[in-house]
């Protein structure tokens, strides 16, 4: 049986964030819930849980810091069956008396019990945002889990004195911005020739990499800058769009609804410590005569030691900082805009250094450069590379992580990429000794591939908007020579290379590399100057259940990792029920009273599409559903009670599903067949 672990006590949050709005909602406290072991049975006898654990990374870790998003799973074809009822169905069990005692309903974020929930680290997860256009965007967002210290003072008092102004008039307003914060006006002077107008800060400089943010909206002009020392970029708030982005910034902006963006800008160094926020007619330069009427609305300034915006905190006369616990990822697909769910992953590494830096030496390049921040990567800001080869030379077109190996293990590397003037690009695993290397050719127009060899275990190509693909190869090491390489390279449809051209600098985008010791991809995990972990995802709540029950999921997973758990109920000794998969082909049906297996049914199924299991436990008999259909039964089950649920995990915490999970219900009834059906 597993041993129980005690989780800290962790916040909770009680709502989410307005979508739009690419912040962290302050989480209430909550009741910590102590789970106890579940045992998972493999037998109608003595149970023996599963120990199958999460791979480590082979390097030191660290913990993680700005983790910026998203894992997706392959893109697989839904076949869930639809079944056939006899005769009309009936009302979903809700409808009758006793009803569901625990209803999650993660897409619409409606719960009628609470849970606790904790991660402690940040995750990334693929999101949407309303644009200016009233439309969805998807981008990669970042749940941020951690302290935020804002250096910038008087955050939104922009009439106060730490707030220099440079020919300008500033005026609180009774407005507020979609996230609820103070907005001030600020009126451009009319002066009799063209000046600079400015609204500066000094002081609150970081060592290493910082950023600076701010809430703006346009009140008759178009054109704002944002600087940190002496670097300038300029954003039109009209367009929502960068214009002139001095070299060494890397930039983003998020929309938050009501014509106002979040701009910011970070860098690694500077030249002077003033922290300006500039006005402008037009891209680059700020010198013009105002008209003593036209400005901007502004608000929630800060300054971070970070690489990437994170939460905003408000501040007054002095520096603030301020936790930030973690909230469910819910996550959508960017090609259909269907909503996948609650997003739940046990733990895993990121073993690539630099992933966001191809042009940081730890990326070996043959035949090939990279040019540092070109495009909008998927999280919104201004940091994807262009990678670009070069038509003559040995091994033309390469950009190669050697690798440090042990044969049998088993890897997988990621990375997002989007096309150029290329749309053809390379992904795969070297092996010195081996013939038929295993690499997969990927059309970045059309999202399809080559022949995927039989060498490659997992392959998968998400769409994730915007043009790009996160594309994923899974190997197992054959050989231990030192010449092993993940790469990513020209491909042999390229037609620039195949054309014989002379001319330099085709080549495709690339963003976000990931090389995990697991045999699939999980959320992405930003990386600096060492690995970062993202820890498991925890959630449990109590129920109060002893007699007849139905336990359900709705869920697709992303790979497995041994035995996982997607739903379940624990007494807090030695009796539980649930569902879980077990591999990427089995899905278990289980109850155990008092350590005896009940039930251990173990049905053909796989997650990897999208499916709804159902437990039925109606007294004496124990029946299994997946999509509707009765896959299992066993005729001589006792009830097990339970006060506590788990959704993708177990009372340990340490048996995880990896994947999306859009319902979880417990209903204090055994549904009928046709109820089953109905859900």
């Amino acid at each position: 049986m597993a041993t129980p672990i005690t989780p800290p006590v962790t916040d909770t949050p009680t709502a989410r964030t307005a979508e739009g709005v690419g912040t962290t909602a302050t989480p209430t406290a909550r009741t910590a819930v102590t789970p106890a072991a579940t045992a998972v049975p493999t037998a109608r006898g003595a149970i023996t849980p599963s120990t199958t654990p999460v791979p480590t990374a082979r390097t030191s870790l660290t913990p993680a810091t700005t983790a910026t998003p998203t894992a997706r799973s392959a893109v697989t074809p839904s076949s869930n069956p639809t079944p056939t009822a006899v005769g009309s169905l009936s009302p979903v069990a809700a409808l009758r008396t006793g009803g569901d005692v625990v209803s999650l309903d993660f897409c619409n974020e409606s719960y009628n019990v609470d849970f606790d929930y904790s991660r402690a680290s940040s995750g990334s997860y693929l999101g949407r945002n309303k644009n200016q256009f009233n439309q969805y965007d998807y981008l990669l967002k970042n749940d941020f889990v951690g302290d935020v210290e804002n250096l910038a003072l008087y955050s939104e008092q922009f009439d106060n004195a730490a707030w220099v102004k440079g020919r300008n008039t500033v005026s609180k307003t009774n407005k507020k911005t979609p996230l609820g914060n103070d907005v001030y006006q600020v009126t451009v002077n009319n002066e009799s020739s063209a000046f600079v107008h400015t609204i500066n800060q000094a002081g609150g400089t970081v060592s290493g990499v910082e950023t600076l943010s701010f809430d703006i909206k346009s009140n008759g002009l178009d054109w704002v800058g944002v600087q940190i020392g002496n670097q300038a970029a300029y954003f039109n708030l009209k367009t929502g769009s960068f214009g002139t982005v001095a070299s060494g910034l890397a930039v983003s902006s998020v929309y938050l609804g009501d014509g106002y963006y979040r701009v910011s800008s970070n860098t690694t160094s500077r030249a002077t410590t003033v922290n300006q926020i500039t006005f402008s007619l037009g891209d680059a330069g700020f010198s013009f005569e105002g008209d003593g009427v036209s400005g901007y609305f502004i608000s929630s300034a800060q300054l971070t030691a970070s690489a990437k915006p994170v939460p905003y905190v408000k501040t007054l006369a002095a520096a603030v900082t301020k936790a930030f616990t973690a909230s469910p990822r819910i996550e959508y697909d960017a090609a259909t805009g269907e909503c996948l769910g609650y997003l739940a992953e046990g733990a895993s590494t990121n073993l690539a250094l630099r992933s966001e830096e191809f042009d940081n030496g730890y990326w070996s390049k043959s035949n090939a450069e990279v040019l540092s921040n070109q495009v909008i990567s998927p999280d919104g800001s201004l940091s994807a590379d262009k990678f670009q080869w070069f038509s003559t030379g040995t091994n033309s077109g390469q950009l190669i992580r050697n690798l440090t190996t042990v044969i049998g293990d088993i890897y997988t590397f990621s990375v997002f990429a989007k096309a150029c003037e290329q749309r053809f690009v390379q992904i795969g695993y070297a092996l010195s000794d081996v013939t038929g290397q295993p690499f997969v050719n990927i059309d970045l127009a059309t999202g399809l591939t080559s022949t995927v060899p039989s060498s490659v275990i997992n392959f998968s190509i998400v769409d994730v908007g915007n043009g790009w693909f996160r594309i994923s190869i899974t190997v197992e090491v054959i050989s231990t020579s030192t010449a092993n390489f993940l790469f990513i390279g020209r491909s042999l449809l390229d037609t620039f290379s195949a054309s014989g051209s002379t001319v330099d600098g085709h080549g495709v985008y690339i963003w976000g590399a990931q090389i995990e010791a697991l045999p699939f991809a999980t959320s992405y995990i930003r990386t600096e100057g060492s690995a970062v972990t993202r820890a498991a995802d925890v959630m449990q709540g109590g129920v109060s259940n002893t007699g007849k029950r139905t336990v359900y999921v709705e869920a697709k997973s992303i790979g497995a990792a041994g035995t996982n758990f997607l739903f379940s109920t624990d007494s807090g000794t030695t009796n539980a029920s649930g569902i879980l998969s077990q591999s990427t082909s089995q899905v278990r049906f289980f109850a155990v009273v008092d350590s005896n297996a009940e039930m251990s049914s173990i049905v053909t199924e796989t997650f990897l599409t999208k499916r709804k299991a159902a437990l039925v436990l109606n007294g004496s008999t124990g029946l299994g559903y997946v999509n509707g259909i009765l896959v299992a039964t066993d005729a001589a089950v006792r009830l097990p009670p339970s006060n506590k649920f788990y959704v993708g995990t177990n009372s340990s915490t340490t048996q995880s599903f990896h994947g999306h999970i859009k319902k979880a219900t417990i209903y204090n009834i055994a549904l009928t067949a046709d109820e089953v059906k109905a859900l």
